[in-house]
């Protein structure tokens, strides 16, 4: 019988210890919260002021007992938008789990690399985090039931399919944590949802309505070494308009793209038509003098002119597109 009493007390001591520890366990256990998005709108892709606007439906689900010790969709953030409107939470259980959703209006940073343009292609990216629930909670990305609306429509820009993913934000710092012990490294959960718009039909046909008004530019500095060498005035008056011409286009174009200290292709191409209106002028400005002393000789190289010109202007186009797009003709770059 004392010997039944000992293993007895023993047992008991036993539970009684190991059992604090189980609870401790499971109390530090991070919790897995699913965290899925539904993009239903962009807009306002701001390429002067680096931000596109977003709108969509967030949600997390995570299992009841977790529910009295965080709250995500009180305490997410959207760490790369300059404003976020959240609007229309709701909160329901649902057997073991807590449902969170709410509509989320947020306007994204976005640093736009134009130097492509306008063949270019752009990853709109959406970081969520929880600093408040540090160390307790796992984000898990409902991948199944994350999407972009398929009916979406962004003038100018065709969205392909989102992508989601869980990742960590590891900081070079503690942030002052105790926990960790002045040692560097905070880690905050983070769910990254991206994805990416580029232009129909590969931008062709922008590039094309942007290079028709910088070709009829130059065709007008060419038209002007049709007229006669004598005509000093009408040829600067077509040089200084197919100029005007060419200034405007590219004014129109930089209005639209954010400051940048690598040419786009459009500013090349702005470039060369640039050269080729002075190169015109000059031309004329010279055959005009030479046809005060020689009007056979001023004919002749303005003839000349008038077929080089031209031939030469094409082949820098061509070196131009070649150096862009080495790959193959009217193929966009990749990333």
């Amino acid at each position: 019988m004392d010997t039944f009493r000992k293993i007895l007390l023993i047992a008991i001591l036993a539970v009684l210890f190991f059992l604090p520890v189980r609870v401790a366990a499971q109390a530090q256990a991070p919790v897995n919260v699913n965290v899925g998005v539904h993009v239903v709108d962009v807009y306002e892709i701001d390429f002067p002021n680096n931000q596109v606007s977003v709108d969509f439906f967030l949600w997390f689900t995570y299992p009841v007992e977790a529910g009295s010790s965080i709250n995500p969709l009180e305490t997410f953030e959207v760490v790369n938008a300059k404003q976020v409107e959240v609007s229309r939470k709701y909160t329901r259980v649902e057997g073991n789990l807590i449902y969170q959703r709410a509509f989320v209006k947020a306007v994204i940073k976005k640093n736009w690399t134009v130097t492509d343009f306008p063949f270019d292609e752009h990853t709109v990216r959406i970081f969520l985090e929880d600093d408040a629930s540090q160390g307790n909670v796992v984000y898990i990305p409902d991948v199944a039931n994350s999407r972009i609306e398929s009916g979406l429509r962004i003038p100018g820009w065709i969205p392909d399919p989102l992508k989601i993913e869980a990742t960590t934000k590891t900081w070079e710092s503690s942030l002052g944590d105790p926990a960790l012990g002045g040692q560097r490294g905070a880690a905050i959960p983070r769910i990254l949802v991206s994805f990416m718009i580029e232009r129909p039909n590969g931008g062709r046909d922008l590039f094309f309505k942007i290079f028709s008004a910088v070709l009829v530019s130059v065709a007008i500095s060419f038209f002007s070494l049709l007229v006669s060498p004598e005509e000093l005035e009408v040829r600067a008056s077509l040089s200084i308009g197919s100029l005007f011409a060419a200034v405007g286009s590219q004014f129109v174009v930089s209005g639209i793209l954010p400051e940048s200290s690598v040419p786009t292709l459009v500013d090349n191409l702005h470039v060369v038509a640039y050269v080729f209106i002075t190169l015109a002028a000059l031309v004329a400005v010279l055959t005009h003098r030479l046809n005060k002393t020689k009007p056979k000789s001023a004919r002749l190289w303005n003839n000349v002119a008038l077929i080089v010109l031209p031939i030469l202007f094409g082949i820098a186009l061509f070196i131009l597109w070649a150096t862009y797009f080495s790959a193959g003709f009217f193929t966009p770059p990749s990333g």
